[in-house]
C-alpha cells in the first residue's frame, strides 16, 4: 500500500449476475406474463422486498407486465399479497386480482414443484384457473 501497488484486484461494482438479470428485464414484451415466486420467510421481507420492488418497478414501467405469483412456501401466498398492497413498493400502481396479476397460491414440493408447475400448471394446481384475460 505505501509503494502505491495491488496485488488483488479490486472487485466489480456491480456483480456480472445483477447485470445480466437486468439485461433479462430490458427485453421483456410489452404486456407481458412474468412468474414470480415468493418463496422466503416473514422474517426476511424487509430485505428481499426492498431488492424485488426494484426489479418488479422496472418490469411495470417498462412492460406494464402482468404478475403470475407462486410460492412453494406455506406463507408465500401471504407475503405476494402484502408486497402487491404495499404502498412503499408496488402499491402505487393499484394492481388488481385477476387482471393485473394473479395468485395462484402454494405449490408444493419445492424447486420440483416449480419445475413441474412449468411443465404443466394443470395438474400441479388443485383449483382452476385462466390466465387468459392476463
Amino acid at each position: 500500500m505505501i509503494l502505491g501497488f495491488q496485488l488483488n484486484p479490486l472487485p466489480s461494482l456491480v456483480p456480472e449476475e445483477t447485470l445480466d438479470v437486468g439485461n433479462l428485464v430490458f427485453e421483456l414484451p410489452a404486456n407481458g406474463r412474468v412468474l414470480i415466486a415468493f418463496d422466503y420467510q416473514p422474517g426476511l421481507a424487509a430485505e428481499i422486498d426492498t431488492a424485488a420492488e426494484a426489479m418488479i418497478d422496472q418490469m411495470i414501467r417498462l412492460h406494464q407486465v402482468h404478475l403470475v405469483l407462486v410460492s412453494t412456501s406455506t406463507t408465500g401466498p401471504a407475503l405476494a399479497e402484502r408486497f402487491l398492497a404495499n404502498p412503499r413498493g408496488l402499491g402505487e400502481y393499484g394492481y388488481v386480482n385477476g387482471e393485473d396479476y394473479v395468485n395462484l397460491g402454494y405449490i408444493p414440493g419445492g424447486a420440483a414443484g416449480l419445475l413441474d408447475f412449468r411443465l404443466s400448471p394443470q395438474r400441479v394446481l388443485p383449483v382452476p384457473f385462466n390466465l387468459q384475460g392476463l
